[in-house]
């Protein structure tokens, strides 16, 4: 027997709208409709989250009505989830047939946007809807959804929602999971733009770009651009967490100064840097993941390890398309078919003749301000900054 069990009767043949678990948690019904169940879920150490089950009205002047009442519920909780069938879309992306006209999506956005709601992630098959027309007018739509709120987000960062397979329900079952697991790839090494400016850093560079290295010139510019910005000094150290303090408050006065002057059309575009924007890049992120794919047989892959592999198999049968062995008598008098442009003695000397230490200077000085290598990572001239050190010191 489930735990819980909220509803509401059916009028007719239409309408009902019922929500029922097994749960150890305490579960109540704050309140019920026609088209929404909020439901308030207590744990035992004081945190308590609300989830609203959603059926929007299909017809779009009806929906009009539910955003504007819903309005005034959903304001009062932060930490929130929405979940069912929103009869609403919002990209031509998220349908199949039919007409190209979208009824209310703007209006849909802007109540979106003024509950600062999330779209939360999805695998699995795109469209959660049809008409049940197998051959002409097929229409196919995304209409079970989720959104949650910033403080949900916040939470549990891992929310995602697994689309079902639709079977013999218009509607396919939805599975809404807070605590999926994610592969957590290591950050690299980070230079900061605003550290170059910094005398300390170029005299840290300086000082470890003398440090004499008896090997390759390769490998003496490996080991030198990874380990020179290492301070071991604690005077120096200390000297340059100041500088770091002294450009952070600095940085703040800048950006209280010039967040006054902002113009309000900069909310709306998404230009303003609030955290909901930043939310929102987050779960873009999170959305470009991939989660589920179908192998041959038609079966969903889930399991984050079958997935790589499924993805592996299917580039090496592109690739590597299993072929005849021929032999090297064979294959020389193909490839002599295909009249290949061969080259001279003197195209293949040139190619194999050693690099000059000033050709490595010129193609190294050539690279993008932003090229860097191996692991570091910097959005500044990492190269030619630290190559004013390395023009100076470095002798091949």
């Amino acid at each position: 027997m489930p735990s819980f069990v909220f509803g509401v009767d059916s009028i007719g043949a239409s309408g009902g709208l019922v929500v029922l678990g097994w749960s150890s948690l305490a579960i109540s019904c704050v309140s019920k409709t026609p088209n929404c169940v909020h439901c308030k879920i207590e744990e035992c150490n004081g945190m308590i989250w609300n989830v609203f089950f959603v059926y929007e009205p299909p017809a779009f002047e009806d929906r009009l009505e539910f955003w504007s009442n819903f309005l005034l519920n959903i304001h009062l909780f932060s930490n929130c989830l929405l979940l069912g069938d929103f009869n609403q879309l919002e990209l031509l992306e998220d349908k199949l047939g039919g007409t190209l006209i979208i009824r209310g999506s703007d209006d849909f956005a802007n109540w979106k946007l003024q509950h600062n709601l999330l779209d939360v992630p999805f695998s699995g098959p795109r469209f959660t809807w049809t008409n049940k027309r197998l051959t002409q007018g097929l229409i196919l739509e995304r209409l079970d959804r989720g959104y949650m709120s910033n403080d949900w987000f916040f939470n549990f960062p891992e929310s995602r929602i697994i689309n079902q397979p639709l079977v013999a329900s218009d509607h396919a079952a939805i599975i809404f999971d807070n605590d999926a697991i994610s592969r957590i790839a290591k950050r690299p090494y980070q230079v900061e733009n605003w550290c170059l400016d910094f005398h300390d850093i170029r005299t840290i560079i300086k000082e470890e770009w003398r440090r004499p290295i008896t090997e390759s010139p390769m490998y003496c510019l490996t080991r030198k651009l990874p380990d020179g910005l290492s301070s071991t000094n604690i005077t120096l150290a200390q000297r340059y967490l100041n500088h770091v303090e002294e450009a952070i408050t600095t940085a703040a006065l800048n950006v209280t100064y010039w967040k006054q002057r902002m113009k309000e059309t900069w909310v709306a575009t998404g230009d303003l840097p609030t955290s909901l924007l930043y939310s929102r890049v987050k779960m873009r992120q999170r959305r470009n993941q991939v989660l589920t794919l179908k192998d041959d047989s038609g079966t969903w892959i889930e399991n984050r390890q079958q997935v790589r592999d499924l993805v592996v198999d299917s580039m090496t049968k592109i690739l590597c398309p299993h072929q005849r062995t021929y032999s090297v008598a064979h294959t020389d008098a193909i490839l002599r078919e295909l009249h290949i442009p061969t080259m001279t003695d003197k195209q293949v000397a040139v190619l194999t003749k050693p690099l000059s230490p000033d050709e490595v200077r010129r193609a190294m000085f050539s690279l993008n301000g932003d090229k860097v290598r191996g692991r570091m990572v910097s959005q500044r001239p990492s190269f030619r900054s630290i190559g004013i050190q390395w023009e100076i010191q470095l002798h091949w």
